[in-house]
């Protein structure tokens, strides 16, 4: 009391109570605080005094000596005694000193505090939160000061100047895993060391040295004095090195000095430790409280940690691996907690802790990952993910997935499932799934955190790629976790569809944001590639890796590092490497190069050898074979030896004790080994190895406690806990190999997007277009549609074509537009009139117009198709058949309809083809009921007259409405436009896709149809007719047809790489004519000539437009006939535009053989005809020439014989005469044209001359053979004006005989033919006379010059056959006609001859030529003409016997006469029946 009486005489002094000394002021009240004798109340009412003195800033910082005060405050109030009374009154007294100490500290005053002061402070508290016999709320209000004190501790870091940067990576500043945490920090600098608090002794370590305060046991249990002495001590609790702190410490006048880091980090490593799983003296109760503080300490000042390394130190090593460990517990309440802490850590510490992170996330997605039911034991986690995929988002259709689920499973039941594979494979429970895959998420959602795993990890040589591991998990996460029954959404898919979103969001934000380049990132991503498929290459057959890393440059790439050491590298320094089959390689024989440096590469220096051990066989695993480990302790011992030991004289020494390391490490901890050797057998065992000598106990006692404390593991037996350490110690020596692992980088750039977005974009498509079809969030929907802009956005940017694909691809699936083949009601469904509009109502459009999130996919499909069409490529197909679906449901535009025609312009395509009736002999007589059946199985499409579908609903028509209105928002139109808009490679990929959807519909159909209908050797072979054999009409291939025809028609300037293509189609398509419709094959002709008509303008091409028709020109002659009209109006159109481009003889044959050969559909026959009329009158820019001549000539007489519809009754003449007429008018202008073309011959003048005759004259000769016989008389006169032109008989180079033998000749012949003379069996007679007499008249005209030019020899040859013919003709026919016609000719024929001196009788003088040609002449008449020779030449009268002046009668003649060249053969009867051989050699062209 003497205290409150000085108190009180000072006050009385004191004016200004802010000048009054701290000192004085709190010193009775501590004396009463520490004072053991005072009761509860007093001790309390002295506490509150004090708190008010606080609290009502009595004390404030300009106070005198303060700082010693608030120290005697502090230790009053960890030292507080008092006597014990009930329960509630002590439990005041507690919570009194909490108040104390947290206004001391967390005040205005808590600055002066110094660094004991603030520990024992935080002592006292954490030991009021653990003592278990303290009540729940004397424990839950110390918890809450707690916080408050750790809060005010840990913000002071911000005004603590930071430490050098030198060890702030783990390790760098001596830290040692090794240790334990109290042995980290065992030589704090300042001394200060803190108490963990006990949760199961009897006193608060904060009591004074006499044991546990009154009142600070259990309330109320008699264990306290009534001086507040225990009746029992506990002799083991360790004490605070404050509890017996003198006051004298903190006198007036001591200096003392704020607390700081010394401080902090002593009370961090406290509630560090308190988090040790494996220390069982905490409970789950402390390690919560533990978390809680480290939660608020990383809130508060996490940021600042970092700059110091003791700390980061602490947090990097200790604990994270006790939070990681907690991570696994059962507890939520504790899962959840050190969850927070970790993610409160890494999102304030993250540049220190990279490694640490890598492993947290690691372990989260391997928690998370659930394996099938199904899989092995054993099982690698990249096959179990990869089997995961290829159950989810990699399966063919992801957006099928959600209704794939079995259908007869029980809720219960599949929980039961789910529960025993959960504790079967040690996976997490629901509730600690969904608390991990929140913190999962979190960790993902912020706009750069994807960025820095990818830079940090997924490009990191030695790093995991973390990046597409949680990509491919969220996409994994969309889908529903449980396969086997119905489909249920629930809040996890919700939640990684949501940070699958907020991925692709981030990427499109940054898409306009300017960056540094990511050359040198890219670059590590690609070796990390090599480096990785090299190891699992290595992994395989080890012989091929290397060849494959030797081939990529990653071994053997610098000359000046030997190979065994290159190869040694790449073994140190490369992760998933089989460390049983590396080491099974490197212990070869041929590998001990290779063996030497591996070991080589390792730091040996100033180990003692178990470590030097422990490192190397970490490295790899040691193989089983005696040999090959000795082959590596041998090695080891060298190089070992090398680095001179100590204690070691010989290398052998190194042998046998690395031999001796080998088998005490599998002795001490081996399970199936009863009796441990120990340290006298191990020093027993190693008696004189050392070159001789023994080693010294202390050397072997220091390997043997190495060995007996931490086994050496081999790799790939780290399980369990064993297996933690390992990895945490391998993550620590990465951390301290700064080279190797690096700082975290921390990037906010868009330049590794595209590299993200390439690995990324395919689980995350599939995954949006799963939620897309099957969540019914409205809102997560239109987020997915947002993110498929988004992605095509990205896919655009990079220039990523499968991109697009996928996409589309996958919401064409939604749309439910694709469809395999036409269904048979195709072109039947019901029409119906609305507003003016003709609507077609169909299954699929109510379907489609029911559907909204198919019209959604429609309109999102053809939206991202319109605005990137140049990126797009398999996409096509998709897009293509969606348009067939349309089509041939009359819902697609009006503009898609139309076919180009070259008449009549553009015309509507049809469904269904015209009706034509059956033949009749290709219908089956019977009437069975197989008959009926097979008919009815055969018939495509039903019958013409057969309506289908008939029954709809107002409803129906206004779903269809809505399906159209559907299709006019997709703007299909303008994506048509785009394509022609193209170029390169994005114009080619449309073509391409439509020509194999076509001929998929065309040429495969037929090829497969030929292989089904294949019959076996052994079966009976059924004929089927052509009808039967026939594909029937499919209008979508049609449309298919005309959009490549008419997308390579409107773009010429790609025409080069567009034109192979489409004619290696047709041309398939030509070649299978037989097998389509008359009117898709008439399409095929269109198309192609519409090309040929764009590509024969091409130097470059032409050739091949030549190879188009020709295809054309093999088509059989039904396929001909049938499409001969849209043929020749193609053929015109080439000819307009292009017959400049047809230049040699052959191109020109090709053309007139396709007008031959549809001559004979009449009106191809008229275009054809049209279009030689035009070409002779020169319309297309050339005329008739060296080239055509010929060609044109003999096919303009063949249309002369082409049947013509009969004459109508408003004809003024014969069309067929007509068409004659015009015919030999055209002739006619060629005739006249013969002149300038033998000037512009390049070949002799004869042959020039006969190449430009003999054709017309053969045109002629084959008019003369018409059924018509005014066109046969005019062709016949006109024959002989021609023959008997100046040009032919005033030109001496003419060999005349050439006329004879391939005009005249040939002509006779045919008209000698029974068929020919039937053709008009009442003028055909005439027409023979006609003949046969301008034979004789040419022959008379020709007879001088053919005698001169080709000599009597020849004349004469020609003449008898003449006579041959004349005999023939005599013999033939009516005899009325020519058998009184011939004679008279051959009379004229003989007296001209006789009169030109030609034909001489026996009795006036003549040469030996003109004796040989009288007896050939009439050698040859005599067999059909007796008495002409006597009528014409009689013989001199004979003078009468004895008569004055008579001549000497001639000698008899006793020889037969002469034989000559021809044969008297039509001396017999002639059968006009039969038509005579035709002469050798003699061939009508």
């Amino acid at each position: 009391m003497s205290g409150f009486m000085a108190l009180k005489m000072e006050l009385r002094a004191v004016e200004d109570v802010a000048n009054l000394d701290a000192m004085v002021l709190l010193s009775p009240f501590l004396d009463v605080v520490r004072s053991p004798e005072t009761s509860g109340p007093i001790t309390a009412t002295a506490l509150s005094s004090i708190d008010k003195f606080l609290t009502y800033s009595i004390l404030h910082a300009g106070s005198p000596n303060l700082a010693p005060a608030m120290a005697q405050l502090s230790n009053a109030g960890t030292h507080c005694k008092f006597e014990a009374s009930d329960s509630v009154s002590d439990e005041v007294v507690l919570l009194k000193i909490l108040d104390v100490l947290r206004n001391c500290l967390t005040g205005r005053l808590g600055d002066v505090l110094s660094d004991e002061s603030v520990c024992e402070m935080m002592e006292t508290g954490l030991s009021m939160c653990c003592q278990m016999r303290l009540s729940e709320m004397l424990r839950r209000s110390a918890e809450r000061t707690m916080q408050a004190m750790v809060a005010a501790v840990f913000s002071r870091l911000r005004n603590i100047p930071s430490e050098p940067t030198f060890g702030t990576q783990l390790g760098l500043s001596g830290f040692s895993s090794t240790l334990s945490l109290s042995d980290t920090l065992n030589n704090n600098a300042d001394g200060l060391r803190m108490t963990a608090p006990d949760p199961s002794g009897g006193h608060i370590p904060a009591a004074g040295p006499n044991g546990l305060a009154p009142g600070t046991g259990a309330p109320g249990d008699g264990n306290v004095s009534g001086n507040g002495t225990p009746v029992e001590e506990k002799e083991d609790v360790p004490q605070s090195p404050y509890a017996s702190a003198p006051p004298s410490e903190f006198e007036v006048g001591g200096e003392v000095s704020p607390f700081g880091l010394a401080s902090i980090q002593e009370l961090l490593r406290v509630l560090i430790s308190l988090l040790n799983p494996l220390d069982q003296q905490h409970t789950d109760s402390m390690r919560l409280m533990a978390l809680g503080l480290l939660s608020i300490a990383f809130e508060v000042g996490g940021k600042s940690i970092g700059r110091f390394p003791a700390l980061t130190a602490m947090v990097g090593d200790h604990l994270c691996k006790f939070l990681f460990q907690l991570a696994r517990s059962d507890n939520p309440q504790l899962l959840s907690t050190s969850l927070r802490v970790i993610i409160n850590i890494f999102d304030t510490m993250r540049s220190h802790l990279k490694l640490q992170q890598e492993l947290f996330l690691s372990f989260l997605l391997d928690r998370l990952v659930q394996p099938p039911s199904n899989t092995a034991p054993g099982t690698r986690k990249a096959d179990i993910e990869s089997q995961l995929d290829l159950a989810t988002w990699a399966a063919g259709d992801p957006a099928e997935k959600g209704k794939e689920g079995g259908r007869d499973g029980e809720r219960g039941e599949r929980e039961r499932e789910r529960e025993m594979s959960q504790r079967r494979d040690g996976g997490p429970r629901d509730e600690a799934r969904e608390l991990m895959l929140e913190i999962l998420a979190q960790v993902g959602r912020a706009k750069y955190a994807m960025v820095d795993l990818w830079v940090n990890y997924d490009c990191d040589i030695e790093g995991e790629d973390l990046f597409e591991r949680f990509v491919k998990f969220l996409s994994r996460g969309v889908f529903p976790g449980n396969r086997y029954g119905p489909y249920l959404q629930d809040n996890s898919q919700l939640l990684c569809l949501d940070t699958i979103l907020e991925l692709v969001g981030h990427m499109a934000a940054r898409l306009d944001e300017a960056g540094p380049p990511a050359d040198d990132v890219a670059k590590k991503k690609a070796n990390k590639q090599v480096l990785l498929e090299g190891a699992a290459s290595f992994n395989l057959k080890p012989k091929v890796g290397l060849k494959f890393l030797e081939d990529h440059g990653v071994i053997y790439n610098d000359p000046t590092i030997p190979r065994a050491e290159s190869l040694a590298r790449f073994f140190k320094t490369t992760p998933k490497l089989d460390k049983k089959l590396l080491g099974d390689f490197i212990s070869r024989p041929d590998q001990l190069d290779v063996l030497k440096a591996f070991m080589r590469l390792m730091d040996f220096e100033g180990k003692i050898i178990c470590d030097a051990m422990r490192e190397l066989l970490e490295a790899f695993r040691l193989p089983g074979e005696s040999q090959q480990i000795a082959r590596i302790t041998e090695t080891f011992a060298e190089v070992y030896f090398e680095t001179k030991p100590v204690e070691l004289k010989s290398q052998d020494a190194v042998y046998v004790l690395a031999y001796s390391v080998i088998m005490l490490n599998t002795d001490l901890h081996n399970p199936q080994v009863r009796k441990r050797m120990d340290i006298v057998a191990y020093s027993r065992n190693l008696r004189g190895v050392n070159d001789g000598s023994d080693f010294s106990p202390e050397y072997l006692k220091s390997i043997y406690d190495s060995i007996r404390k931490r086994e050496i593991v081999l790799p790939e037996e780290h399980q369990n806990q064993v297996g933690f350490e390992y990895g945490w110690k391998e993550l620590l020596r990465r951390t301290r190999q700064n080279d190797v692992a690096g700082p975290f980088t921390t990037t906010r750039s868009n330049a590794f997007d595209q590299g993200m977005f390439a690995v990324s974009w395919k689980p995350v498509v599939s995954a949006m277009a799963f939620a897309f079809a099957n969540f019914s969030d409205e809102y997560m929907v239109q987020r997915v549609i947002a993110g498929f802009n988004q992605s095509a956005a990205l896919a655009a940017r990079y220039n990523m074509p499968e991109v697009f694909d996928y996409l589309i691809q996958t919401l064409g699936r939604v749309t439910g537009l694709i469809q395999g083949t036409p269904t048979a009601d195709l072109g039947n469904f019901p029409v119906v009139d609305v507003e003016g509009q003709k609507v077609t109502v169909s299954p699929l459009s109510v379907r489609f117009g029911m559907n909204l999130k198919a019209q959604m996919a429609a309109v999102v499909l053809f939206t991202i198709a319109n605005n990137n069409g140049s990126s797009i490529r398999e996409g096509w197909t998709t897009i293509f058949e969606i348009c067939q679906t349309l089509f041939v449901h009359s819902l697609l535009p009006a503009n898609f309809l139309a076919m180009e025609d070259f008449l009549s312009g553009a015309s509507v395509i049809p469904l269904k083809p015209k009706a034509a009736p059956a033949p009749r002999e290709d219908r089956r007589n019977d009437g069975g009921l197989l008959s009926t059946l097979s008919s009815y199985l055969l018939a495509p499409y039903g019958s013409s007259g057969e309506v289908t579908g008939s029954d709809f609903s107002d409803d129906d028509i206004e779903t269809t409405l809505s399906a159209l209105d559907c299709i006019s928002s997709c703007k299909i139109e303008e994506l048509y436009s785009q394509i022609l808009d193209m170029t390169g490679d994005a114009l080619v990929a449309p073509v391409q896709v439509l020509v194999e959807l076509a001929q998929k519909m065309t040429t495969d159909r037929v090829r497969s149809k030929s292989i089904v209908g294949g019959s076996t050797p052994n079966s009976p072979v059924i004929a089927t007719t052509s009808s039967r054999t026939q594909l029937p009409y499919n209008p979508s291939a049609v449309l298919l047809l005309e959009l490549l025809t008419s997308i390579i028609a409107k773009a010429p300037g790609a025409i080069s790489e567009l034109w192979p293509i489409a004619f290696d189609f047709l041309s398939k398509l030509l070649n299978s004519a037989n097998s389509f419709s008359s009117l898709f094959n008439e399409r095929v002709v269109a198309s192609l000539l519409r090309l040929v008509a764009m590509v024969i303008n091409h130097d470059e091409l032409r050739d091949s437009t030549f190879l188009a028709l020709d295809a054309l020109r093999s088509l059989s002659p039904a396929t001909l006939s049938s499409v001969a009209e849209p043929l020749m109006r193609g053929l015109t159109k080439v000819l307009v535009e292009s017959a400049d481009r047809i230049r040699s003889t052959t191109e020109w044959n090709l053309i007139f053989s396709l007008l031959s050969a549809t001559m004979q559909q009449e009106e191809a026959a008229k275009l054809s005809f049209i279009l030689m009329r035009r070409l002779a009158a020169g319309d297309f820019g050339v005329g008739l020439s060296t080239e055509n001549y010929a060609s044109f000539l003999q096919l303009l007489a063949g249309f002369a014989n082409l049947p013509v519809a009969p004459p109508k009754a408003t004809d003024t003449e014969d069309p067929a005469l007509q068409r004659g007429r015009q015919i030999v008018e055209i002739l006619r202008d060629a005739q006249a044209s013969i002149p300038k073309m033998i000037v512009s011959s390049s070949l002799s003048g004869p042959r020039a001359w006969e190449a430009s005759w003999i054709p017309l004259l053969s045109a002629y000769a084959q008019l003369c053979l018409n059924p018509s016989r005014e066109l046969r008389q005019i062709s016949i006169s006109s024959l002989q004006r021609t023959l008997l032109a100046p040009e032919i008989l005033q030109n001496d180079d003419v060999d005349l005989t050439i006329i004879f033998e391939r005009v005249f000749f040939p002509l006779l012949e045919e008209l000698l033919k029974p068929q020919v003379f039937r053709r008009d069996p009442e003028g055909m007679g005439e027409t023979r006379l006609r003949a046969s007499a301008l034979l004789c008249k040419i022959f008379l005209q020709y007879l001088t010059q053919l005698s001169e030019r080709q000599g009597m020899k020849t004349m004469m040859e020609l003449w008898l056959k003449i006579l041959g013919y004349q005999d023939r003709f005599m013999h033939s026919g009516r005899r009325d006609q020519m058998f009184e016609a011939v004679p008279e000719s051959l009379k004229n024929v003989l007296l001209v001859m006789n009169a030109s001196g030609f034909l001489l009788p026996p009795h006036v003088e003549r040469t030996a030529e003109q004796a040989a040609l009288w007896d050939a002449t009439f050698d040859r008449i005599q067999p059909f003409l007796p008495e002409l020779r006597g009528e014409l030449f009689p013989r001199p009268k004979v003078p009468v016997p004895f008569a004055e002046g008579a001549p000497p009668p001639p000698p008899a003649t006793t020889q037969p006469p002469v034989e000559h060249a021809v044969e008297p053969t039509t001396a017999k009867p002639v059968d006009v029946t039969q038509p005579p051989p035709p002469p050798p050699d003699l061939t009508f062209v």
